[in-house]
């Protein structure tokens, strides 16, 4: 049975950005939900759970699972700004928009709330402090308020400014570090469908590996033999040339099954920052 409070809420997941938005960053929080927006059921002034910052917009996952997530996208903030002292971790956003999904973790319709004036929505974060949050926040901001081409730019050069987070962990490794070494590692994207994940990939002599950057689709890294690769395909992604795919062959560790040895899937789609990254894996 699935709980009704969360430590570590698990309904957030990377089908809830919009199509081509990137997730950056989480933060412990608390938010006074307003009382015009419906979903805070027990009437609570404060809830607690998780701030997700993502390119286009920011999340609150609260942990009392009957309680929506609510999104606010960028394009409808008016004000974010700090309140209080420098310590107390408060801030304002002023938001004309907020969408409500998934309460009680249920797959039902998004909800949209629009007001005028904006609603106030105030946050603070329990550990972190107000400088590792507002500036990167403050940068989305003004980048999405921009025309739609400056914009896709300003994005993709504050995420290169962001690097490629951690290396791939050797303690990730499915052999000994003396039986299995990394050879090559790069940052990168796995892509599917609906979703693209951030990844450090890492290649052995003998397994593929694609460590997720932020383990938010429920399962951390994946691996496959290189045995069981059956073949490279170029690939485009988002008009350029810098995909590839790799098939796994029928009925190996490397195809869509489930167990530990396995991919998940039958082929995977990686995506790179550029065609000569790509080539470097060929």
């Amino acid at each position: 049975m699935l709980s009704l409070y969360s430590s570590a809420p698990t309904r957030f997941s990377l089908l809830l950005l919009q199509e081509g938005e990137e997730y950056v960053h989480e933060f412990v929080a608390e938010c006074a939900w307003p009382p015009q927006i419906p979903g805070n059921w027990q009437g609570r002034p404060v809830l607690a759970g998780h701030l997700r910052l993502a390119t286009r917009s920011m999340f609150f996952d609260p942990d009392d699972l009957r309680v929506p997530i609510v999104r606010l996208p960028f394009e409808g903030v008016e004000g974010l700004e700090a309140v209080g002292s420098a310590r107390s971790g408060d801030f304002l956003v002023q938001s004309r928009h907020a969408v409500r999904m998934r309460p009680g973790a249920a797959d039902v319709p998004y909800a949209h709330d629009r007001s005028r004036p904006a609603l106030a929505w105030r946050f603070c974060l329990a550990f972190a402090a107000m400088h590792d949050f507002m500036p990167q926040a403050q940068v989305l901001l003004a980048a999405c308020r921009l025309p739609p081409a400056d914009r896709e730019a300003a994005l993709a050069a504050l995420l290169a400014a962001r690097g490629a987070g951690p290396g791939f962990d050797p303690g990730n490794l499915r052999g000994s570090l003396a039986a299995e070494r990394v050879v090559a590692q790069r940052a990168a994207w796995l892509a599917t469908p609906l979703a693209r994940e951030r990844v450090a990939l890492a290649l052995t002599p003998a397994r593929l590996y694609a460590q997720p950057r932020h383990g938010l689709q429920g399962r951390s890294v994946r691996s496959a033999r290189l045995a069981d690769v059956a073949a490279l395909a170029r690939r485009r992604a988002g008009l350029r040339d810098v995909g590839l795919e790799v098939f796994f062959a029928a009925g190996t560790g490397g195809g869509g099954g489930t167990g530990p040895d396995t991919w998940g899937a039958p082929s995977a789609f990686l995506v790179f920052g550029n065609r000569e990254e790509r080539e470097e894996w060929l």
